[in-house]
Parts: C-alpha cells; sequence; structure tokens
C-alpha cells in the first residue's frame, strides 16, 4: 500500500501547514483583520466599474467564425437590429386617421438625428421609386412597348377617314407610376389604425449606454408628436405607442437583470441569515460566519472584474452561488469548534489549533473538489460556460482562503484568551465524540443499494433516450415575452410586417449568383407548412441587373409614348400617366455607389464583403426552428466560401453547444474529481466511494425533472457539474470521519448528520434567490438547484452510509 501510505504522509503534512496558519493568524488577529478590510475596501471600488451585458448571444465563444463575422458586421454597419415604433389607435372612422398621422409626425421629428441613420413608415423609399423602371424585366419592358405602339398604331389609322374599327379599340396598359401600390406600401394596417414606423439606429444593440440614450430621444419625440397631433385638433388619449426591436428589447432584459442582481442575491441573504441565525443561536457566531465570507466574496468578485471586466446574463448569479457555497467553510469550523469547547473544554489556540488539524484537511479537499467541478466548465467553447466556471471556481478557493484566515483572528477577539483557558467539558458531547456505536439500520444496506441502481438505471435510459429534456424556446430564458400586451402588439406587427426583424445574414468576399435564389429556396423549404414568406436583402436584388439593356428598351419605350401623345388621342388621365411614365423612365443607370449610403453601409462592409440579408416569418424564438435553418443553409454559405451568422444562427448554434458542453463538461468534473480523490485518499476504491452517490443523485435529479414537466436550458444546464462538487464535498466529512478519525458509520453521522445538512442548506439558499427573479431562466436555476441539493443530501445519507457497511463487511 504505498501509494495510501503516501498519501497518508501527505495529508498529516497539509494538515499541520493549516494547523501552523491558523494558529499564526491567531496569534496576530487585529493586524489580520485590518489587511483583510483594506481587501475588502480595494474590492468594493473595483466592483464599482464592473458592467453588466445581458445579451444571451455573447454566451457563445468570440474565435466562433459566426461570432467574428456577426462582430465584423457590427462594427462595420451598426447591427442587425432596427427599433420599431408602433401606435395604434381605436374607435370609430374619425379616428382610425390618427395613428398614421401620429407616425408621419414622429417620422419628421427623428430625421436628421444624430443617432439615427435612417427613418421609415413605408416602403421603397424615393431612390427606389425614381428607378422603379429598372425593376422591370426586359420582357415586361418589350411588352409595354409593344402595347404603347399598338395604341399609337390604332390612333394613327383611325386618323384615315376611311378607317373602319372592326374590333375593340386596345387600350394602355400598366406604366411605370410612382403611386402605384406595387411600388408604395405603408407600413399600417387596419386602414390606418395601425401604423408602425423603422428606425435604423446608427449604434449597437448590445451598447447599453447608446440604447439609452436612443430610447431617450425617441420617448421625447414621441411626445412631441403627441402634442402635435392633439395641437391638431386630434384626440390622442386612445393612442396607445409601443416599442419593439432589439434595441428596446435588449433595454427590457438589460432593466430585468439589473433588479434580479440586487432582488436575488437579496433574498439569498434573508435565507442565509434566518439559517444561520437557527443554527448558530449567537451574534458572535454570525459575526464569525459572514465576515470572511464577506471579505471572500469580494475580493472574488473584484478578481472576476480585473479577469473577465463584465458579467453576462450567465455569471451574473455567480455571486449568489459564491455566498452559499462560501459560507460553508465556516460553518463546519464554527460548528466542530462549538462540539470541541463542550466537549473538552479548551478554548483559544488549543481549540484553534485543534479543529484545524481534524476538520482542515476535509474543508480544504471540499474546496478542491468544489472549484475542480467549476474548472470543469472552463474546457468548453461556451463563453458563458467558462467565464462562470472559472469566477466561481477562484471565488471557493479565495472563500476557502478567507475562512482559513479570518475566522481564526474573529475567534481570538471574541473569545479574548489565551490558548491556556480552559472550560468546563459537557459529558454528554464527550461520550458522543468517543461513541463509536451504531444503529442497525431500517432498511438494509443491500436493498438500498438495489433500489439505488435501479433508479440509477432508470434515469440513465431517460437522459439516452429523450430528447425533449432540453430547453429549445428563447422565450424561456426573459420574461418580456410575458409582458401585457406583447401577444397584442405582435399581432399586429405580423398584420404590417410579413417578415420578422431578426434576419439570417450570409457574408461572402466573392460574388456568389447562385447563393442568393438557393438560399431563398433552401428558408422558404424550411417555412414550408408554417408561412415561409422569404424577403432578400441583398445588392444583388436592389441593384438591377441588365441596366444597359433596359436603359435602351426603356428609351425606345419613351419615344413611343411621346409619339403617342403628340397625336393628342390621349385622354386626360392617360395624359397624366404618360407624363409620370416619362419621368421615371429617364433615369440614369445606377450601380451599388449610387444606393442611399445608410443601405449601402449595411450591405457592402469597407472590406469588400457582401451582405446578403434573408427575413422570413418563422417563429425565430423556436430553437428548433433555428436550428433547421442553420442547417439548411450552412452547407450553401461553405460552399460558396462564404459565413453564416445572425442571432437566429448564433441561438441555434448556442444551443448545438449547449447540449454538447453539458454532458461533456459532467463527464469532465465525474473524471477530474475521481483522478483528485484518488490524490487525495491514495485508493481507487474510497474515490469510486464518495462519488457513487453522487452519480446516482444526478440521475435522480434528471428523473425528477423528465416527472415534473422541467427542462435542461442554457442557464441551469451549469447546475449538474455543480451537483457533483458539492454532492462530493458532504461525502467527503462522512467519509472523513469513518476512514481517517475511525469513528463507525452510525457514529459519524450522528456527528456530521447536522453540520451536512446546514452546509447544504445554505449553499441552497444560494439558489433559492432566484426563485424571486423575474427572468424564468434565472427562476429554473434555483428550481432545478434546490432539486438536486435535495437529492444529492438524500443519497448522501442513504446510498454512502449503506455502500460503507457493505466494505466493512466484506
Amino acid at each position: 500500500m504505498p501509494s495510501e501510505a503516501r498519501a497518508s504522509r501527505v495529508v498529516a503534512a497539509v494538515r499541520e501547514g493549516l494547523c501552523a496558519w491558523a494558529l499564526a493568524v491567531y496569534r496576530w488577529p487585529r493586524l489580520t483583520l485590518l489587511v483583510g478590510i483594506i481587501a475588502a475596501g480595494a474590492s468594493v471600488l473595483a466592483l464599482a466599474q464592473l458592467s453588466i451585458d445581458s445579451n444571451i448571444m455573447l454566451l457563445l465563444a468570440p474565435q466562433q467564425p459566426s461570432v467574428r463575422a456577426l462582430a465584423r458586421y457590427r462594427a462595420a454597419t451598426g447591427g442587425l437590429g432596427a427599433h420599431i415604433v408602433l401606435a395604434r389607435s381605436s374607435g370609430g372612422a374619425a379616428e382610425r386617421t390618427i395613428a398614421r398621422r401620429f407616425i408621419s409626425v414622429l417620422a419628421r421629428n427623428l430625421r436628421g438625428d444624430p443617432l439615427i441613420e435612417h427613418v421609415a413608415s413605408g416602403d421603397p423609399v424615393a431612390f427606389f421609386e425614381a428607378r422603379s423602371a429598372y425593376y422591370l424585366s426586359l420582357v415586361e419592358l418589350r411588352r409595354l412597348r409593344e402595347n404603347v405602339a399598338a395604341v399609337r398604331a390604332y390612333h394613327e389609322r383611325r386618323k384615315n377617314p376611311l378607317f373602319v374599327p372592326l374590333d375593340d379599340p386596345p387600350r394602355l396598359g400598366r406604366l411605370p407610376s410612382t403611386n402605384a401600390r406595387q411600388l408604395r406600401r405603408r407600413y399600417e394596417a387596419q386602414h390606418g389604425a395601425i401604423a408602425a414606423l423603422v428606425v435604423w439606429p446608427a449604434g449597437l444593440p448590445s451598447d447599453m449606454a447608446f440604447v439609452r440614450r436612443l430610447l431617450a430621444r425617441v420617448a421625447a419625440a414621441v411626445r412631441s408628436a403627441r402634442h402635435a397631433v392633439a395641437g391638431a385638433g386630434q384626440q390622442v388619449d386612445a393612442l396607445r405607442v409601443s416599442h419593439h426591436g432589439s434595441y428596446a428589447e435588449n433595454w427590457a432584459d438589460y432593466r430585468e437583470l439589473r433588479k434580479d442582481v440586487i432582488a436575488s442575491p437579496v433574498a439569498s441573504v434573508a435565507l442565509l441569515l434566518l439559517l444561520l441565525a437557527v443554527a448558530l443561536r449567537s451574534v458572535r457566531g454570525l459575526l464569525c460566519a459572514l465576515l470572511p465570507l464577506t471579505i471572500g466574496l469580494l475580493i472574488s468578485l473584484a478578481l472576476a472584474h480585473l479577469g473577465i471586466g463584465r458579467l453576462n446574463s450567465l455569471t451574473v448569479f455567480a455571486g449568489s452561488v459564491l455566498l452559499g457555497l462560501g459560507v460553508d467553510f465556516g460553518l463546519h469550523w464554527l460548528l466542530d469548534h462549538r462540539r470541541h469547547v463542550a466537549a473538552t473544554g479548551e478554548r483559544g489556540a488549543a481549540a484553534v489549533a485543534a479543529v484545524a488539524r481534524r476538520r482542515g484537511f476535509a474543508l480544504l479537499a471540499s474546496a478542491l473538489t468544489t472549484a475542480t467541478a467549476f474548472f470543469a466548465l472552463c474546457w468548453t467553447q461556451n463563453r458563458g460556460f467558462r467565464e462562470f466556471g472559472l469566477i466561481a471556481g477562484v471565488g471557493v478557493l479565495v472563500c476557502f482562503a478567507a475562512t482559513l484566515t479570518f475566522l481564526p483572528a474573529l475567534l481570538a477577539l471574541v473569545d479574548g484568551a489565551s490558548s491556556s483557558q480552559t472550560s468546563r467539558p459537557d459529558p454528554t458531547m464527550a461520550r458522543q465524540a468517543s461513541d463509536a456505536s451504531q444503529r442497525p439500520p431500517r432498511i438494509g444496506p443491500t436493498l438500498t443499494v438495489v433500489g439505488t441502481a435501479l433508479l440509477a438505471v432508470a434515469g440513465a435510459l431517460l437522459l439516452w433516450s429523450r430528447d425533449d429534456l432540453f430547453e429549445y424556446r428563447l422565450t424561456a430564458y426573459s420574461n418580456l415575452y410575458d409582458a401585457p400586451g406583447y401577444r397584442e402588439a405582435e399581432r399586429a406587427l405580423d398584420k404590417i410586417f410579413s417578415h420578422r426583424f431578426s434576419p439570417v445574414l450570409i457574408l461572402a468576399r466573392r460574388r456568389a449568383p447562385r447563393l442568393l435564389g438557393r438560399a431563398r429556396a433552401a428558408l422558404e423549404r424550411v417555412g414550408a407548412g408554417r408561412g415561409g414568406h422569404v424577403r432578400v436583402l441583398a445588392l444583388g436584388e436592389l441593384v438591377p441587373p441588365r441596366q444597359r439593356e433596359k436603359r435602351a428598351e426603356m428609351q425606345r419605350l419613351a419615344s413611343e409614348l411621346r409619339a403617342l401623345r403628340r397625336l393628342g388621342a390621349a385622354s386626360i388621365a392617360d395624359k397624366r400617366r404618360i407624363a409620370r411614365a416619362l419621368s421615371l423612365l429617364s433615369a440614369k443607370p445606377f450601380g451599388p455607389e449610387q444606393l442611399p449610403s445608410w443601405l449601402r453601409r449595411r450591405l457592402q462592409l469597407p472590406g469588400g464583403e457582401r451582405a446578403l440579408l434573408l427575413y422570413s416569418d418563422l417563429a425565430l424564438s423556436d430553437g428548433r426552428v433555428a436550428r433547421r435553418i442553420a442547417s439548411a443553409l450552412r452547407p450553401l454559405a461553405r460552399e460558396a466560401g462564404a459565413v453564416l451568422t445572425g442571432e437566429v444562427v448564433l441561438f441555434a448554434e448556442l444551443l448545438d453547444e449547449m447540449r454538447r458542453a453539458g454532458p461533456s463538461c459532467l463527464a469532465l468534473a465525474t473524471v477530474a474529481m475521481l483522478l483528485l480523490l484518488r490524490l487525495l485518499y491514495g485508493r481507487w476504491r474510497d474515490a469510486a466511494l464518495v462519488l457513487a452517490p453522487v452519480a446516482a443523485a444526478l440521475l435522480w435529479t434528471v428523473l425528477v425533472v423528465h416527472v415534473a414537466g422541467l427542462r435542461f436550458g442554457l442557464f441551469n444546464m451549469v447546475v449538474l457539474p455543480l451537483l457533483v462538487g458539492i454532492g462530493v464535498d458532504d461525502n467527503l466529512h462522512l467519509v472523513d470521519e469513518v476512514r481517517r478519525h475511525g469513528l463507525g458509520v452510525g457514529a459519524a453521522l450522528r456527528r456530521m448528520r447536522w453540520p451536512i445538512v446546514l452546509a447544504t442548506a445554505t449553499t441552497m439558499c444560494g439558489f433559492l434567490g432566484f426563485v424571486v427573479s423575474a427572468n424564468p431562466g434565472l427562476r429554473s436555476v434555483g428550481v432545478l438547484g434546490a432539486i438536486g441539493f435535495v437529492l444529492t443530501l438524500a443519497a448522501t445519507f442513504t446510498l454512502l452510509p449503506a455502500l460503507l457497511r457493505l466494505l466493512r463487511r466484506a
């Protein structure tokens, strides 16, 4: 047993080192606490600069091609999103035009604003109306010319007095016209009772400072437009104005996330204080538990600011998680310290040294195993998982170091005594500490193991075969979609627009003539049976081909129209149509350089890349639809040497990464934990003994999640690796009492059941705070965490003792 002997020597050396450090800070309590207060103050200054980013699309790794392409496009164009102002009026016919008039006044108020590139209340814009003849095909132009020539020839023949018309006279057909319905479509529905204004801002929707200024500017323009419409004698009391699009949605999510950042920790702290008050029953005990935790937590978040610089929608609750985990070290120490004083009567340095020797290594092993579970999240491409694992893993180690450093110093001040001080021992506690007897279990260990194995097999089969355990809906990660009136506004927008405002973006460095048509067809196939209307915005669509040939045909058509007008046979209405058509036919050919600057900027990047934007009416908030869109378009983009991106594609990739990262992080955390436990205990059997109940608890959790109708999603998927680390912590303390200190299984259970229950409960407090969160994704973290910790505790108190008894009998 050389490895076990080596491990025992290492454990003994570590125990003595921890004891020496605890005694050192115990002898210099005021200096130690002064250093801690200074570090906490500096951390508070650093935390004041910590920013929050609520966009879940930023959870992906920045080196992914789609993420880099979208970042490149945003830097050059300002982003894909738009801000939509929706106005709805109700009442009789006299009030139906109020929304239209309001939108017209609002558009005038916003045009020319430096924060806004373009404002539109209908399409197309004047640039395309003036050149609308070029969007007709050559065949259509020839048919128009032939029709005009036939009309002109008919009227020329009528000048002959001998001409006898045998057929009906030909009529002047459709001519190019700026007033044609197909050339101008206003963004309105129900005869103007619902009207919309689309605003293309000049900044990014992820820049919250810019979004705040933009929304404030739009709100001021809305108030001004209301006053203007009311001043014209219109009743605007019934006019309802709402804001939509990526800018408004990002701002709403950001505000809710900031509220959750405050509400969730406050709820967790309240639960934690209540639990600690019941467990410790003294103000001094609360102070000793909370002060090291506060210092460690502040230092951890300050290190997050220095290392990462911001919090995302996943790492924003790392503080609450550390709140429940970090207090466990001090709680175990204080409970063991109280038990030691009651059993032996020793106080002061002697009690600190005894607790450090008995509990120090178990607490260190607990910190290492928990941090290992967190660090396992760092080996994924998912940016949210990686940053959360880094912040939480470092935070656990910092909280352990803070407990080992500042708790003995606090005990020195609270006790106010030297190492020679003693008190009267409690005979009951002394007998409990030396009792090695154990009560026979009500349920035999073999039956417990068999039942657990059957449940584990059922959970494994369920996890392997069921795909509906994962949450694919984007609505499950934001409470915006449950806001009052949101669904009604969405239906109103659907009546106006035939597409969503979250396009699929394809960036190509070279021309790919077939890509446009193939991408449109592929997207229509994905939407077959669900609408499937596709609108394409690209240079190939906006700059019509064969303009020189069309120019020659347009000149011939204009000659025919002028000849017809000279005959003087056309009616007054036809003469007006001819005049408008001649104005359009005089337009010169144009290229991408002549397009409006705001549009050209979005379709052609400075590096020469061309952008192809595909809008559809599919429910893009459904992850399954997003994944089908990405799967259909990705091969076409790869074949053309282009990059597929956009928020729809990023959402699909985020779901795919989540499905891969969750099981892989769980497997990595389990393997890393097994190796670490083998290193700590020196035997594979003890390592497997500690991990076995955790594996069963994980599978129980999966089974309960399925039965309860819950789902694993982008946020709560990180709970599974955490259950490994936290479950191992509970088992470590129990196995340590049996293996290291020679207690029987029953005695070890009686000694450690209260500390283990309290430590698990404090960890649950950090997660239960998310139950009050407005964000459904964060609420799912609290619910899943509570379920997992209860089942982990159940496995510790049922399966682990049964395994220990079976091994002892063997």
